[in-house]
């Protein structure tokens, strides 16, 4: 499901708003509640202990290539992509699988 901008703002700013419509409804409050709480510049940390966080990385990645990031901060990706598969190869039994 991906959140799309078409709304001007309405917060007394020019940035749009995201379009919530394909939201489930279940999901709008908790979306509401987030744009007031998330923390700026980053909405939140990957550490290597969580077993999904290379393939996040990775992900990012392919986006990133998509979207025309820098060569130079992809290349940086990458290696936190392969550190973090490392350290869990290395340390297997303190990679935990999100709740």
């Amino acid at each position: 499901m991906a959140t799309r901008i078409t709304k001007p703002g309405s917060l007394g700013s020019d940035k749009p708003e995201p379009d919530t419509s394909d939201i489930p409804e279940a999901g709008k409050e908790w979306f509401d509640k987030a744009k007031l709480v998330l923390p700026k510049p980053e909405p939140f940390c990957l550490k290597p202990e969580d077993a999904l966080a290379p393939a996040v990385i990775r992900a990012w990645i392919h986006t990133a290539i998509v979207l025309g990031v820098s060569e130079a901060k992809i290349a940086k990706a990458y290696a936190h992509a392969f550190a973090f598969t490392e350290w869990q190869k290395a340390n297997p039994d303190k990679v935990k699988v999100p709740d």
